[in-house]
């Protein structure tokens, strides 16, 4: 990019900013969509009685507790429910079931010989009947004494995952739902202890080599003896501008839709969540990108947020033991300050460790190489703007609902951005990103955000367009998208718009997009499905639209790139040739 343009274009945006960006001194209103008032109890006498005590906020009038394993003989760590609860006692706020866990050891049902490991992780599932059906997903961990006497001891709640994979290093994670004292062993090095202080742990390993599989697992101490997990496996990246060819997967928006159940588990599609992964991991991906939206979000308590993040990285575990993800934020994964009676009155972002930036970061592994924010109080941009190579592609991440605020009127005067919006610091930033990784000889540069700057279908109304009637919302994006031509970016990929849309934008949209650069949209996730609008000055470019549940393959091989639309069945829809401008 000419630097007098990108002087412009950057220093508009800054006055922009400057106008958008106001103090915070506004009354809240409190919204939640809690059910628990907390999480489940489990306790576990020594005859295998085992007692899940769950109290809610709401009137309940009834459930069913579901309890499986996670079989031994399945390729992917995914539960399989086999018995059924007794629902012991019900009131308005609490509700007790029963089970048996010596039903486990039964001589038809043992498929990973309990009998004999005396040991297991149990998955288990709450059906909970309020309002409407609400469901939650649990784990336990128990053990049998040499006296034949069962007893909880810590597991594992959420992972392992592995993230951030370099030709040379990997960051692997994981939870336990008690602290614990253990090691994490990978083949070809030396066992690394975690501490018995948290139940959090992130443990970086190095020293690895390019392209190359490693497995590895958990082990950790209990008063009854030394347990481990499943042997799970990972692959380093290709050396950095190796033309060895790859795959990656992408979607986005994996929001709870309309059904109930597994189409929202704790506000997560976990059905679709559970399907595009899988079938990504099947068809040896070696990363996939999720660009926002995973969960429904739009409420008040930071801890709410963290929940359903939780409840996403549940089932996105299965997966992301062996493969990396990499995760974008968009417009629902968000705490609000809402500043109404109503929710519709309008919000403004929560700052500090309450911002939603900051939440996303406590909850997700990412590259932490993006740029400072503006202003001292602003959120940090810390692993939710960031970019990575893998061979001979670089790939970047931005936020375009960074400090998101509503666009009512009475939020006018109040701190943050309307939705779509590109700060001035990620611009600069994406500038010196993209010029950098040109200047390593990289091939193929991709970009992936929440929202499309040329939306399709379900959101043209605002985005990075808004019908066209917001001037400076136009400015920024041609100032945008102008940095991605300049650099000859291969694609952008985004979703909000909870379709498949494929547009080429060139210079029949605006004369300063010389390099054509392809647009994206994969919002198929699992969020309710938004229809074709073939009103906007770009429908004539539109190559393809798909409106139902969805994932990108994309094939990177030397100088050509292949996008494969997959449905949720596994069904290759459509091919087409990126490459092919």
């Amino acid at each position: 990019m000419k630097k007098s343009y990108r002087f412009f274009c950057v220093s508009l945006l800054i006055l922009l900013q400057a106008q958008l960006a106001h103090s915070l001194n506004t009354q809240e209103r409190y919204f939640s969509n809690l059910f628990l008032s907390r999480e489940p109890l489990v306790q576990i006498a020594p005859d295998g009685r085992l007692i899940v005590t769950v109290e809610t906020k709401e009137t309940c009038h009834g459930g069913e507790a579901f309890f499986g394993v996670i079989p031994d003989a399945a390729e992917l760590p995914i539960p399989f429910y086999r018995w059924s609860a007794k629902l012991e006692s019900l009131q308005p706020n609490q509700l007790e079931f029963s089970f048996d866990l010596k039903e486990l050891t039964g001589k038809r049902v043992d498929i990973n010989l309990i009998k004999d490991v005396k040991w297991q992780n149990i998955p288990y599932r709450l059906s909970l009947f309020g309002d409407e059906l609400h469901t939650f997903d649990r784990n336990f961990g128990f053990v049998i004494d040499d006296a034949g006497n069962y007893f909880r001891i810590p597991a594992i709640e959420e992972g392992p995952f592995v993230d951030i994979v370099t030709p040379t290093s990997a960051v692997l994670s994981w939870d336990f739902d008690h602290a614990v004292r253990g090691a994490l062993t990978i083949t070809e090095q030396a066992a690394i202890p975690f501490s018995i202080q948290d139940t959090h742990h992130e443990i970086i390993v190095s020293d690895l080599q390019p392209n190359h599989e490693y497995s590895y697992h958990i082990s950790w101490e209990t008063s009854y003896g030394s347990l481990k997990t499943r042997t799970y496996h990972f692959r380093t990246a290709p050396a950095s501008g190796s033309d060895k060819a790859f795959r990656f997967a992408v979607f986005s928006d994996t929001r709870a839709t309309i059904g109930q159940g597994d189409r929202s588990t704790e506000h997560v599609n976990t059905l679709a969540l559970r399907q595009l992964t899988g079938i990504a991991y099947h068809q040896n991906a070696d990363f996939i990108i999720i660009a926002g939206d995973l969960v429904s979000g739009y409420i008040s308590d930071p801890a709410e947020i963290a929940l359903q993040f939780r409840a996403f990285k549940r089932v996105a575990g299965a997966v992301g033991a062996y493969i990396p993800i990499y995760e974008g934020l968009g417009n629902h994964d968000l705490p609000c300050r809402f500043i109404g009676k109503k929710m519709e009155d309008g919000f403004i972002p929560r700052l500090g460790k309450e911002a939603g930036e900051s939440v996303f970061a406590a909850h997700f592994v990412n590259p932490e190489n993006g740029p400072e924010p503006a202003l001292p109080d602003h959120s940090p941009y810390k692993e939710n703007v960031y970019s990575f190579d893998w061979g001979s592609a670089h790939l970047v991440s931005l936020n375009n609902d960074y400090m998101k605020k509503s666009s009512n009127a009475g939020t006018e005067d109040k701190i943050g951005y309307r939705n779509g919006w590109i700060t001035a610091e990620q611009l600069d930033w994406l500038v010196k990103d993209l010029r950098d990784a040109r200047d390593r000889g990289l091939k193929q540069l991709f970009v992936y955000l929440h929202e499309p700057a040329f939306p399709n279908g379900g959101h043209v109304k605002d985005s990075m367009w808004w019908d066209g009637k917001i001037p400076e919302m136009v400015t920024m994006r041609n100032c945008f998208w102008k940095i991605l031509s300049d650099h000859n970016v291969c694609a952008v990929f985004c979703g909000h718009e909870h379709n498949f849309s494929l547009t080429l934008i060139d210079d029949s949209i605006a004369p300063s997009f010389t390099n054509p650069v392809w647009q994206v949209v994969t919002g198929g996730g699992g969020a309710p499905f938004y229809s074709q609008n073939s009103e906007t000055p770009w429908a004539h470019n539109v190559e393809y639209f798909y409106p139902l549940t969805h994932l990108c393959l994309v094939d990177v091989d030397g100088d050509d790139v292949i996008l494969h639309l997959i449905a949720d069945d596994g069904a290759v829809l459509k091919t087409f040739n990126l490459t092919d401008k």
